[in-house]
């Protein structure tokens, strides 16, 4: 039963006897299982019947682990204003931490890094790397070549772009005013950062003369002398001179206008001067309008014409009601043509026509011929001129109807103003006779009253008469005259009528002596009775 060692795993250890036991006995072990780093006794005890104990003791010894699968390496970073640090890789077992000594830097330098890992169950493993910050190098920034056109002030170049934090830029040979060409040294530097050094070419070119317009100019020709002159303001120390700037007549000729300076280039410029042909001016001529009276119109201009020019005039009468456009040319040796056109128009006169008042016809009968009155004729113009007819509003009854202008007319130049008037229809007088010897038997109904009716209108017959006649009030034997009573023949008609007599007479009554009547000799006689029948009106 031996001493044992073992390396921390993490599992329970434990200790076992070697040799073979004889038949008949066992073992039996006390304080026999560690797991963490340290050092214990453990008893083993071999007994049997036949056997006196045999007791053994060995060690059980735990020892630390080594920590394994950690590199600590050695880093370098690029300035960028942030502090930096170094951080082992691998995984850490279970029961150990890292502490880290002098590991942090912000700065360009170098600087050497402990990692030290323990654990209670482990050698402790120290571990060094370096930690280094180098220069960073500046970025975005140009310096490019720029040239610039004389102007007499002095010119410079300047970096583009934001330089880093800590940095600062100096140049050299940076300025120029006269034309040439110089190179430009930039110069950035800052502790944390590798120096840059930037060149461009600054440059200076002769100034254009700018702002300066020459343009073509047409003049109206009014016989004085014309030229052109440069439009903005000449730089200093520049000046202009023109060749062939003057003209009178109408035609074109070029200008030239020539601008130098010492310090400029010579600009050339040139443009047209051109005198064209003058315009009649001040000259109107305007439409008019004329009311017909039989009489030639024309138009005329106004205005002052130029000397040396003329008018004609063409389409310029007319007389009847229309309209024409009428030209007028003016023209002139200096001039251009001026056509003018202007519309010339006649207009119709006013003729009043007015209706006679009063007139009309009788329910059923044909229009008669509207009359009128009629003035205001032109140019011996009467009423011959007319044409057509007045007309009324449509309708055949009775009533009260508006005359219109209807179709008459007075032609093209000629306006009516009308004034009109009623056209009255008046009620037809119908005859209405009731027929004679009209009558009936004492104690019958009426019969329907007869009649005959005559001068119907339009066409109409006795079918248009509602209502009956009537008679005077009555039963008993006699005359009775027959009246209108409810008969019409609506509002076209009055009714012109006719009476008659309406005769009742008298009725038949029979009277039948009662048979077998009697008496005894020597009585008085009885009343006699009788059956009578046909009575009527309900007597008896």
């Amino acid at each position: 039963f031996e001493d044992e060692s073992f390396v921390f795993d993490g599992t329970e250890k434990s200790l076992a006897i070697t040799g073979t036991l004889p038949s008949g006995t066992e073992v039996a072990y006390s304080n026999n299982g560690r797991t963490n780093v340290g050092t214990q006794i453990v008893t083993s005890t071999i007994s049997g019947n036949n056997f006196t104990d045999l007791i053994l003791t060995a060690e059980l010894e735990i020892t630390p682990a080594g920590v394994e699968g950690i590199t600590f390496e050695d880093e370098s970073f690029v300035f960028d204003g942030s502090e930096k640090f170094l951080v082992i890789t691998g995984d850490l077992p279970a029961g150990t931490s890292v502490a880290y000594t002098n590991n942090v830097r912000t700065n360009v330098g170098s600087q050497e890094v402990t990692a030290t890992i323990s654990g209670s169950n482990f050698e402790t493993l120290v571990l060094t790397a370096d930690l280094t910050i180098t220069p960073s190098e500046v970025e975005g920034i140009t310096f490019e070549d720029e040239s610039f056109v004389f102007d007499g002030t002095e010119k410079s170049l300047a970096i583009t772009g934001t330089l880093p934090s800590g940095t600062e830029v100096a140049y050299s040979n940076n300025g120029r005013t006269n034309v040439g060409t110089q190179i430009v040294t930039s110069t950035i530097s800052g502790n944390n950062f590798t120096d840059l050094i930037l060149t461009a070419e600054l440059e200076i070119t002769p100034a254009g003369v700018e702002g300066i317009t020459f343009e073509d100019e047409s003049f109206v020709f009014d016989g004085s002398e014309k030229f052109l002159v440069i439009t903005g303001d000449l730089p200093a120390g520049t000046s202009v001179a023109y060749t062939n700037n003057v003209r009178t007549n109408v035609g074109s000729q070029e200008v030239t206008a020539t601008i130098s300076g010492s310090n400029f280039e010579t600009l050339v410029l040139t443009a047209d001067l051109t005198i064209t042909l003058a315009e009649v001016e001040g000259i109107t001529f305007e439409d008019e309008s004329f009311v017909f009276d039989g009489t030639e119109k024309s138009l005329a201009i106004t205005g002052d014409l130029p000397e040396e020019t003329s008018v004609e005039y063409s389409n310029n009468s007319r007389i009847d009601v229309g309209l024409q456009t009428v030209t007028a040319t003016i023209t002139g040796g200096n001039y251009e043509e001026l056509l003018l056109t202007a519309e010339l128009t006649i207009t119709p006169a006013t003729l009043s026509i007015t209706a006679e008042a009063n007139q009309s016809k009788t329910y059923g009968d044909a229009d008669p011929t509207f009359s009128y009155q009629a003035s205001g004729f032109k140019n011996g113009d009467g009423e011959s001129i007319l044409t057509g007819a007045l007309a009324r509003v449509v309708g055949e009854n009775v009533g009260s109807y508006a005359i219109n202008l209807g179709s008459l007319s007075a032609g093209a130049n000629y306006t009516i103003n009308y004034t009109g008037a009623d056209f009255a229809i008046t009620e037809r007088t119908l005859t209405v006779i009731a027929d004679p010897n009209q009558g009936k038997v004492y104690g019958e109904a009426d019969p329907t009253l007869t009649y005959t009716a005559s001068n119907f209108g339009n066409g109409e017959d006795e079918s248009i008469l509602s209502g009956v006649l009537a008679r005077t009030a009555g039963e008993n034997v006699g005359s009775y005259a027959i009246s209108l009573g409810s008969l019409s023949a609506g509002d076209n008609y009055t009714i012109d009528f006719t009476g008659a007599d309406f005769a009742i007479t008298p009725a038949t009554l029979n009277i039948t002596a009662d048979a077998n009547q009697s008496k005894t000799y020597g009585d008085e006689d009885p009343i006699f009775t009788y059956t009578a029948t046909g009575f009527k009106n309900g007597d008896d």
